[in-house]
């Protein structure tokens, strides 16, 4: 994996450090590609106008939720299944919602315990967790006095839920990222705004960097709210990356 590079301050500096980080990208080449990774879809929306006020074109800039930048890499992704809609979702999981026993009998067929239960096999999926086996021993291994019941239970479910989407042909937001490919990836990669990816958004960062120059940016504030990247930085800290402190982030030494 190349270095990637952390670069840390206030939210202004980081902020003027991704328009320098463009504008040298695009040195010699006005019309050089550089993809920004945004961790909110209201980022997306503010960062090109935010270029615009900088002075700084943004022609073959991309702006991209993680969850895009994974479907521009898999094209073929979609060839031969068909793509999980959120209305094909809902149905796969209502189903195995209503299959619950023993420790969710009682809530198998409420709406509320349908929706908890598609929130959370997203976030496994995200998760890194590709079977219930996987997640059955991770749960058993966590919290090994917890109840055994209702761990066998989801991971059950879940395992229904995989297997259903596999019988069904369909292809989720997992499926791309796995499916991506790192050497369809032009120019610099940019992460601004994700403060704690999931398992396979960070692998997906990892597995770009090991291609081209990737920089990530993080805001610090030296309060308990910098809490919340970092795993993130630590993780890619312990893989190599180098760390830039601009001169307003407080409590940070270059690594």
């Amino acid at each position: 994996m190349s270095p990637v590079e952390i670069v840390t301050g206030t939210l202004a500096e980081i902020e003027d450090a991704l328009v320098d980080a463009i504008v040298s990208a695009r040195q010699g080449d006005p019309l050089a590609p550089v993809t920004v990774m945004a961790g909110h879809v209201l980022l997306k929306r503010y960062l090109p106008r935010m270029l615009a006020a900088h002075g700084v074109a943004h022609l073959n800039v991309r702006f991209m939720r993680p969850n895009e930048l994974a479907l521009s890499l898999s094209p073929g992704a979609d060839a031969t299944r068909g793509r999980l809609s959120p209305a094909a979702e809902r149905l796969l999981v209502r189903e195995v919602a209503s299959s619950a026993s023993g420790y969710f009998a009682g809530i198998a067929h409420g709406d509320g315990f349908a929706d908890a239960l598609m929130r959370l096999f997203r976030e496994l999926e995200m998760g890194g967790f590709e079977s219930a086996i996987a997640l059955e021993r991770a749960l058993r291994d966590g919290d090994p006095d917890g109840n055994q019941e209702k761990f066998a239970e989801l991971s059950r479910l879940y395992g229904r839920y995989l297997q259903r989407r596999e019988i069904a042909g369909l292809v989720g937001p997992a499926d791309r990222y796995r499916q991506a490919d790192p050497a369809r990836f032009e120019g610099p990669l940019l992460v601004y705004g994700l403060w704690a990816p999931s398992a396979l958004q960070m692998r997906l960062v990892e597995r770009i960097a090991a291609e081209r120059p990737s920089t990530v940016f993080l805001a610090r504030s030296g309060l308990d709210a910098d809490d919340a990247h970092a795993a993130f930085r630590e993780r890619l800290l312990a893989s190599g990356a180098t760390e830039r402190a601009l001169e307003g982030a407080p409590g940070v030494s270059s690594g």
